[in-house]
């Protein structure tokens, strides 16, 4: 709710002009205000009251940081929120070091929870104006959409469709690797050759198209869930084309859109369609579990708790 709130005052101002906000910033701060602790729940709990309001606070400092000019002072705003997500990768880590039964269960989950730390590295990097060879600052900025989003977002989603998939968990865990290869690509391509890009972004779409399919019927019929998921699976289309053709557009040396547009695309539809619609989804699923028993198709509870 402080994110939900933080935000809003957040867009005020930015519409306002008094912010220096663009919309790349704008979807930073969704990422972290309102899409973390749409997931979080859904990855790992925290054994204490104390982390989850860490967090908030954290997130809150962050529109201070994007506030004002990329300096210093820009930077160590940022750092509580570096701090936070490395804590929660940590336990996650621990979480899955510790339970031998269900290491295998855990892997998608601890992997999500490990894409925040790397968002929030690119997120500080981007607020002292650091830079990674001759990537720009607007990538390296791009780089805390991109692991905010297509790293957690979407490797917490996998995660939730890999536990409700019952006979198809097989096919889930597939798309989940998909997703999970292609992120770490898309990012190990913009610092290196862009060939590894383009397979990644290949690799993603693959992924979360294969999740849209699957998660079509996965929650119960004429459910607000199942409208949010199935939303969710038909926003992801149009973003993933458009990332498709940026990134052929860097392989191949050819013109590709400015990144605001870019941005205004790809990074809404996916921010807002695909990652906050699948959450809420599996966020009402969690609350509210389908009892189990015959019905089209089987899908347990999706939370994934210590």
């Amino acid at each position: 709710m402080l994110g939900g709130a933080g935000l809003v005052v957040t867009l005020a101002l930015a519409v306002g002009g008094r912010t220096r906000l663009g919309l790349i910033e704008v979807l930073v701060l969704f990422g972290c205000l309102v899409v973390v602790p749409l997931g979080l729940p859904l990855t790992i709990s925290s054994p204490d009251r104390l982390l989850p309001w860490a967090t908030a606070a954290a997130a809150l400092t962050l529109i201070a940081a994007f506030v004002m000019p990329t300096s210093g002072s820009a930077l160590v705003l940022s750092l509580p929120w570096l701090a936070v997500t490395a804590t929660w990768a940590a336990r996650s880590v621990r979480r899955w070091c510790s339970d031998a039964n269900r290491r295998r269960s855990l892997v998608i989950p601890t992997v999500a929870v490990l894409w925040l730390p790397v968002a929030a590295l690119h997120i500080a990097l981007s607020r002292a104006g650091v830079t990674f060879g001759t990537v720009p600052l607007a990538l390296v900025e791009l780089g805390g959409v991109h692991f905010t989003f297509a790293g957690f977002g979407a490797t917490t989603l996998a995660a939730c469709l890999v536990a409700a998939t019952g006979a198809r968990r097989q096919f889930a865990e597939l798309a989940a690797t998909a997703v999970i290869i292609g992120s770490s690509l898309v990012g190990l391509g913009h610092l290196t050759v862009r060939p590894l890009e383009l397979a990644g972004t290949v690799a993603v779409t693959a992924g979360v198209v294969a999740m849209a399919a699957l998660g079509w019927n996965a929650l119960p019929r004429a459910s607000t869930r199942r409208i949010l998921l199935r939303l969710s699976g038909l926003a992801v289309l149009a973003p993933m084309a458009f990332a498709l053709a940026y990134s052929w557009a860097l392989t191949t040396n050819s013109v590709h859109l400015p990144y605001e547009t870019i941005a205004a695309i790809h990074g809404s539809l996916n921010a807002v369609g695909f990652v906050a619609c699948g959450l809420l989804a599996w966020r009402l699923e969690a609350a509210n579990p389908t009892p189990a028993g015959p019905r089209e198709p089987a899908a347990p509870a999706v939370v994934v708790t210590q």
